[in-house]
């Protein structure tokens, strides 16, 4: 049923792009929220979002690759602004953009400390709360990436993604019990600072983003990029295809298609079962008869056909194969 009372909503990741998107969205609709960014006081815009809407609208720190103790002091301190949290969305996220022997396994760790073990985090801080209450909305927000995900350079950040998916429809199960809602996003190409804020750890444009890739750096592990096999800091037999890569983002880079307001928009009509979440009928007319809970949102038309192509893909392989597949089965004897 459609939420007619308001919502309390913490969002991560809420200083930048979609995440700014939804704290406005959520704020236009009288509802209240604790954003969280790693560092408030770059937070510009959050900042002034916060002065229009003093009574609706908290700031707190949070780093996903905080240990879970950190967090759950956080979602306390959330939980004590208004006296409940109702939508706990997970939205912040470490782009990183490598090839996946130059990064290692350390690099991984980082990027899922980020991506995958963060959003865990936060989500497990607040179930005690939603449980109790037995009422609220865990809200993931995953990509595109997670099914395209046969593609050089992104394959650390899709891998992310891709488990991302996989818990987020794990948790639909485990918590429904519980009248726990969750939404897996899946956004296409969103015209943000996406792109700009992307980690590139390689040439000219490498970041040394943690202490642990400074050490990498000094003894490479196995898989990691040795100075004998690289040109600049990565190694030389990737250099084509980094540079077709690089070539193919800065041509998207500022036309991609997805618009983050509107994104904003749906995410926040779906959560409150409101808008777009409400059935047109044969006239045109918007009626009181909601769509079925989707539990995976797709955003944008690049996003549906990415993932399409994918389903297409492997329904294609299935049926080639299926004959092979089968033939492992054990037979049945005889009766």
């Amino acid at each position: 049923m459609a939420h007619n009372c308001s919502l309390v909503w913490f969002v991560t990741g809420a200083s930048t792009g979609l995440g700014l998107s939804i704290v406005r969205k959520v704020l236009e609709r009288n509802d209240r929220v604790i954003a969280t960014t790693r560092t408030p006081s770059k937070a510009k815009e959050l900042a002034a979002l916060q002065s229009q809407y003093p009574s609706s609208c908290e700031i707190l720190q949070l780093d996903l690759t905080w240990n879970f103790t950190a967090i759950r002091a956080q979602a306390e301190a959330a939980i004590k602004c208004w006296g409940k949290v109702d939508v706990v969305l997970n939205n912040a996220a470490l782009s990183l953009a490598v090839f996946s022997e130059e990064a290692g396994a350390s690099i991984y760790e980082e990027v899922f400390k980020s991506n995958v073990f963060g959003p865990v985090n936060v989500a497990n801080a607040f179930l005690p709360h939603l449980r109790e209450r037995k009422t609220g909305t865990l809200v993931f927000t995953g990509s595109r990436s997670g099914w395209k995900t046969a593609r050089p350079v992104s394959v650390l950040y899709a891998s992310s993604k891709s488990a991302l998916h996989a818990i987020a429809d794990g948790l639909s199960v485990e918590l429904a019990p519980f009248n726990i809602k969750v939404l897996n996003v899946i956004p296409g190409g969103l015209r943000t600072s996406g792109i700009d804020n992307m980690t590139v750890v390689r040439g000219e444009q490498r970041t040394l983003f943690t202490e642990a890739y400074s050490r990498l750096t000094e003894s490479p592990p196995n898989g990691h990029a040795h100075a004998s096999e690289s040109s600049g800091d990565g190694i030389r037999g990737y250099d084509p295809m980094y540079r077709n890569w690089m070539e193919l983002i800065n041509s998207i880079n500022g036309k991609q298609p997805g618009d983050p307001d509107e994104s904003a928009r749906t995410i926040v009509d779906v959560v409150r079962e409101e808008g777009l979440m409400r059935i047109v009928n044969e006239a045109g007319e918007m009626t009181d008869q909601l769509r079925a809970w989707p539990g995976t949102l797709y955003l944008g038309s690049d996003a549906v056909e990415d993932v399409r192509q994918r389903c297409t893909g492997v329904l294609e392989t299935l049926e080639v194969w299926k004959e092979i597949a089968g033939s492992i089965d054990i037979k049945q004897s005889p009766e």
